[in-house]
Formats: structure tokens, sequence, C-alpha cells
């Protein structure tokens, strides 16, 4: 027997298999911006340390590839810096002032979190206890591609 609210369990049915359905999809967006944010700070301490370790300064010597993964922000205010009288202390990305070897074979970027534009990586740089680097990369999202815009040390060996 039909009833006035018979229609109501069909559209109750049809509602949440769409809420359904933008949940699975949401989660799969998140999941690739996750993982983008991971894969862009792995490979770009892959071939920062690389180009380090074969004498070249990637700040001046590739600005192209550095453009592909430091934020426009980011590369000018270290540019600034080196400028200035005070200049750097330290290479600002690996927060040092020289890198170890073990780093170049041992680049671990964790699960990144991503909140919008904005996400933030763990990262560890070599496997050794005694010289390992522990990271903290901030990125930002620019003209949806996932860029560097900070790093701070998190714990210092030694």
């Amino acid at each position: 027997m039909k009833t006035p609210f018979s229609h109501l369990r069909t559209i109750q049915g049809v509602a949440f298999s769409v809420v359904l359905a933008l949940l699975i999809c949401w989660s799969q967006v998140a999941a690739a911006a996750s993982q983008a944010a991971e894969q862009t700070v792995s490979e770009f301490y892959r071939w920062y340390l690389h180009s380090l370790a074969t004498g070249r300064e990637p700040l001046s010597d590739d600005r192209v590839k550095i453009s592909k993964y430091v934020s426009n922000s980011l590369v000018r205010e270290i540019r600034r810096r080196m400028r200035s009288d005070e200049g750097l202390d330290e290479d600002y990305f690996i927060k040092a002032q020289d890198y170890s070897d073990d780093w170049t074979r041992n680049v671990v970027a964790g699960k990144a979190v991503v909140d919008g534009d904005k996400a933030l990586v763990a990262l560890q740089l070599g496997a050794d206890s005694q010289t390992s680097r522990k990271l903290s990369v901030v990125l930002t999202r620019e003209d949806g591609i996932w860029k560097i815009q900070g790093v701070q040390l998190l714990t210092a060996s030694r």
C-alpha cells in the first residue's frame, strides 16, 4: 500500500548514495593532494642534494629547476638574505652549513598533512643516527602545483 511518504524512502536512498559518492571522491582527492606534496618534497631534496654533491649551486645554477619546486616568494626571500650584510649562516633547505653523503642516499618524506592549499611534510635526511637531519617542510599550492614555502629544523643530531 502506497502512502504519501512512500517516495521519501527512495529520496533518502538516493541522497545517501550521492553523499557517499561525494565522500569517496573527496577522500581520493585528499589522498592525491597529500601524495603530490610528499612527492614534491622527496623529488626536490633528491635533486637538491645531488646538485650540491656535484658541486653545483642550485639557487644560481638552475633557476628554472628551483622554481619548479620552491615558491617564488621563498626564492626572493632567500636571495634577499644572501645579499644582506648578515648573509646566511647555513643552507636554507638543509639547515646546515654542509651536507652528509648519507643524506644524498636517504631522503624520506613522511605523509603530508594537507589543509586546503597548505601542506606540512616531515622529512628525514640520512639513515645514520649520528648525522641524520629531520626537517619540517611547509608547502603551498601555486597555480595548482605544490611548492616549498618554508623549512624548519626539527632536530639536530650530533
